[in-house]
């Protein structure tokens, strides 16, 4: 017994440290009930690896002890190669030293536990400070404030004109979206289209007016827009300028932005403000956990070709929230809306809004009147589920976010702003729910659906003096834009006379290579007739 307490102890101690890790690295409140479930979780599964650890001999014994080893150190990003060479160490050792390295390593690992626990209590004081608004004393012009302005990136927003044909409720949905811009006053550009299929290039080329920002050979892990001309423009306009975004690509290390404000992309830590179970939070935890490990990731992906497999036979298997993987970039964007349009309530001439939202990007989360869904009941748009089933979660999702632009615009209405304002809405590239990415290594193979779905983004705009309506032209985002600013938000942004359509794709690390076209079809189809 006393044997069977040791490892317990030992190995529940190792895991539970980096469990703790986990826990701080998302800044994730320590003392909660989903938190304790999961712990609790940890040390039952402990004990019965435990049992089966005694019943073994000392080559199985010495095995378990490096696949210990082995998983947490993958949990923590150690990699495979020196995870496998830790994990084949501690089984050398064992077999030669003929005894556990249990004690000493969970010994060490309760240490490390401790620090971690006194580290809770300062994480969570601090964690307030990343949400905080960085105010920045700064010099304005003398001359009359401008009208108030709102500027929302709805990420992976689809254009009206690019939603599937084949999809049933892609006509319904473009029904609504023009009804909603036309009694909200707006002027919506239906074939609109980003020159981007990826977040870091689409959007600083947006935001410098068509300049391509110069990028690194990979930009998965997101960016910095390190130059911004629209920015540049409004402060010269006598604009503060105040920023909602996502870790994921940086707008405030601009230093005319007076006001920043960041939500997490990956972070768990708004999680327990969601209203959504202590369970299916729970739930979440153990699945961003235990994926951290790319082998506990491909167990999953085993799992649920499985599942595949045997819903064909009748037989159900439990999702346990794998089909997500436990993201939350979209989730944690919803809940960042309500601060920021309360900040909209007291909005003033020469204030400028502007918001970089991961809505309506996947997950698809949201039922059309903005409740969470079950978690079992979240999608990702490279799911293996069939490309209607996406798309119909999608448009929930743009449904909600309709929604949120609404509360928004009301907030505006309701500010000392009142009716003086102006408000530009567009997305970043579209829905890019693909058979296949319109990539350079995928030349060929593509088809024009996937491209739509690539590249067709929205933009509509709202102020005084642009004539509300509907324009079917294909244009780029960047240079209505560009166009929009150009005449000092007076006029409504005219589309280019030659547009060409031509977009640029990407290689497998994000990096703009080739010009490639846009369907002519699909171009033609908006073009202005004599």
């Amino acid at each position: 017994m006393r044997d069977l307490m040791i490892t317990v102890v030992s190995s529940a101690a190792i895991i539970m440290a980096s469990y703790l890790n986990f826990l701080r690295f998302n800044e994730y409140p320590f003392l909660t009930p989903e938190v304790l479930i999961v712990a609790a979780g940890i040390l039952l599964l402990t004990a019965s690896i435990s049992l089966l650890y005694q019943s073994q001999k000392a080559l199985g014994r010495a095995i378990l002890e490096g696949l210990l080893i082995f998983f947490v150190l993958d949990q923590n990003t150690a990699g495979i190669l020196y995870s496998t060479l830790a994990g084949a160490t501690i089984i050398a050792i064992v077999l030669w030293r003929k005894k556990s390295t249990l004690p000493f390593l969970g010994t060490a690992a309760f240490l490390t536990l401790l620090i971690s626990i006194a580290g809770i209590g300062s994480v969570s004081q601090s964690a307030p400070d990343k949400m905080a608004i960085k105010e920045l004393k700064m010099g304005r012009p003398d001359s009359e404030k401008p009208p108030a302005l709102l500027h929302v990136i709805f990420d992976e927003h689809s254009g009206i004109e690019g939603f599937p044909a084949d999809n049933n409720h892609s006509r319904l949905m473009k029904k609504d979206l023009q009804e909603f811009y036309q009694k909200r006053n707006f002027r919506l550009f239906g074939r609109a289209y980003s020159e981007h299929l990826h977040t870091v290039n689409s959007i600083p080329q947006i935001l410098n007016f068509g300049a391509l920002q110069n990028s690194g050979p990979t930009r998965m892990e997101g960016g910095q827009v390190k130059r911004n001309a629209y920015f540049s423009y409004l402060q010269k306009r006598g604009y503060d300028i105040k920023v909602l975004q996502s870790d994921y690509l940086d707008y405030c290390s601009y230093a005319k932005v007076v006001d920043c404000e960041t939500y997490g992309n990956a972070s768990l830590s708004m999680l327990s403000q969601t209203p959504i179970s202590i369970g299916q939070r729970a739930q979440l935890i153990v699945v961003r956990f235990f994926t951290l490990s790319q082998n506990f990731k491909n167990i999953g992906y085993i799992y649920l070709l499985a599942g595949r497999k045997l819903k064909k036979w009748g037989v159900n298997l439990p999702s346990l929230g794998l089909k997500s993987e436990g993201r939350v970039s979209s989730l944690n964007a919803f809940i960042a809306t309500d601060g920021f349009r309360k900040k909209l309530e007291k909005a003033k001439a020469g204030e400028a809004f502007f918001a970089h939202l991961l809505l309506p990007h996947y997950p698809y989360v949201l039922t059309s009147g903005c409740n969470v869904k079950p978690v079992s009941n979240w999608r990702l748009r490279r799911s293996a589920e069939a490309l209607h089933l996406k798309q119909n979660a999608y448009f929930e999702q743009i449904k909600c976010i309709t929604h949120k632009l609404d509360s928004f615009i009301l907030a505006l209405e309701r500010s000392p702003a009142k009716e003086d304002f102006v408000i530009i809405v567009h997305g970043d590239h579209g829905s890019r729910i693909t058979t296949l990415d319109p990539i350079v290594e995928n030349v060929g193979a593509f088809n024009d659906k996937d491209m739509l779905a690539g590249f067709s983004t929205l933009f509509a705009v709202r102020a005084t003096g642009v004539k509300v309506g509907y324009v079917n032209q294909a244009a780029p985002v960047s240079a209505l834009l560009k166009n929009f600013s150009e005449q000092g938000f007076l006029k409504a942004p005219a589309p280019p006379l030659t547009s060409g359509g031509l977009v640029t794709l990407d290689d497998a690390n994000w990096k703009p290579t080739r010009s490639y076209s846009l369907p002519k079809s699909w171009l033609n189809a908006g073009q202005v007739r004599p």
